[in-house]
């Protein structure tokens, strides 16, 4: 664990930042060089732009960051295939999570902090029991890789982005419906209205309704 004044302003070489929901932390990490990939995150505190402390563990570069709901855990996903848990307020590693075969591209717990979601290069999504560090499902059926998953507000149905979107029953692991289609890295949930979008051909977006799988209206062009 590092401290130090650095400015955030510096820090221009991100390549992947996730914010804390009381908006006062951001994680990030990214590019130390253009041919060189940072295996650690930086965590900053945003009124003040101070560089707080660094979470290094990874054996290659982060590629996915995302903090819990309350903000006290930070999760990081790798080029390594796995996906680590971390305590925002001591820098030290909670858990680490193997079982991935491919690069963890998106990475989330659920609203009570219990379960945790990864998607990855290997076509599949992973439920994770936070406390064990057990895997109690894994959730196959995409033919491209997962580039992003979600939880529902009341964390009981779990969302993967790939070629296409897939609604889970997180207790079961069984899939409940698929619709629509995701292009990659265009794909958000939120919280309060458990509203999906997606990014589909051109520059339209699609926005669905969680429960029913259905679309209620498409955005932009």
């Amino acid at each position: 664990m590092a401290q130090c004044g650095s400015s955030l302003a510096r820090d221009a070489t991100a390549t992947r930042a996730a914010v804390e929901s009381g908006a006062t932390l951001i994680a990030l990490t990214g590019l130390t060089s253009p041919k060189v990939r940072q295996r650690r995150t930086k965590l900053w505190d945003v009124t003040t732009g101070r560089l707080l402390r660094s979470f290094t563990g990874h054996s290659l570069p982060v590629s996915a960051l995302s903090f819990s709901p309350d903000g006290r855990r930070a999760l990081s996903g790798s080029f390594d295939s796995t996906v680590k848990l971390w305590d925002v307020a001591t820098g030290k590693l909670v858990h680490s999570f193997e079982g991935h075969a491919d690069i963890v591209n998106s990475v989330a717990l659920s609203s009570d902090g219990s379960t945790l979601l990864s998607g990855s290069n290997d076509r599949t999504a992973k439920l994770w029991d936070v406390k064990s560090g057990k895997l109690l499902h894994t959730l196959g059926g995409h033919t491209q890789l997962v580039s992003a998953v979600a939880f529902s507000s009341d964390g009981l149905t779990a969302l993967t982005a790939g070629d296409g979107i897939k609604q889970w029953d997180v207790a079961t692991g069984k899939l409940r419906q698929s619709w629509g289609r995701a292009d990659e890295g265009t794909f958000a949930l939120s919280p309060r209205t458990d509203r999906a979008v997606s990014g589909v051909t051109g520059d339209a977006l699609a926005v669905w309704d969680v429960a029913t799988g259905k679309l209620p209206f498409m955005a932009g062009d």
